[in-house]
């Protein structure tokens, strides 16, 4: 999950239906909007990373490490952006998306290969909760036809305004532009959702500065 992650078992899942796969995206999604609040974890310690505050925490009867940033979003209201990697073991991935990946962004579009396993849903999830925190519209597509309605999204559909954000398994770790798309990938499934949280920490990062 992070360069030298302990968080996610390194377990193999079974692909799983589609219908159920993107079933869990809704949940997970859902789940961290009640994770927004410090009283679902146990005390947890933290941390200075960039100019934030990290809380290093767990939910209560779960062995899994979670990573709060407290923000404030528009109208000043109070969230916490939860990820799944420590921001100190995102910084040795390669990133190299530069300012016009962000720029006139009206929609996003998460996508990846429907034959995945279903931790492909995690890294995915770290992305999509945190566009939908800062305001933009998010949906979730497949790279290719499987079962189900899905829609079909590849690098090939997205435009400046309309971003999709591909994630995928490949050779090497990173972060980068591919025309207006952005692929997130990782060598496997726990190096994709830290890749995945790095693209959250840079994003964010870009905000804050961004707004001084």
């Amino acid at each position: 999950m992070e360069g030298k992650d302990k968080g996610a078992k390194k377990i193999r899942l079974k692909p799983i239906e589609v219908q159920i796969i993107w079933l869990f995206v809704v949940l997970g999604l859902v789940l961290v909007s009640f994770l927004v609040s410090y009283k679902y974890f146990k005390p947890s310690t933290s941390f200075n990373y960039n100019e934030f505050t990290v809380f290093k925490s767990q939910i209560k009867g779960i062995a899994v490490d979670f990573y709060l940033i407290p923000i404030q979003v528009s109208g000043g209201k109070a969230t916490n952006i939860v990820l799944r990697t420590d921001p100190r073991n995102t910084t040795g991935i390669n990133y190299t998306l530069g300012d016009v990946s962000f720029g006139g962004i009206s929609k996003i579009w998460l996508t990846t290969d429907p034959d995945y396993d279903s931790y492909a849903i995690i890294a995915s999830k770290e992305i999509g909760a945190f566009t939908s925190t800062i305001g933009l519209s998010t949906s979730y597509a497949l790279t290719k036809k499987k079962a189900g309605d899905f829609p079909t999204m590849t690098c090939a559909n997205s435009t400046k305004e309309i971003r999709v954000i591909d994630l995928r398994i490949a050779n090497s770790t990173s972060v980068y532009a591919e025309g207006n798309c952005i692929v997130v990938a990782g060598t496997d499934y726990p190096q994709l959702i830290a890749a995945s949280d790095k693209l959250v920490l840079e994003w964010l990062n870009r905000l804050y500065k961004g707004s001084k």
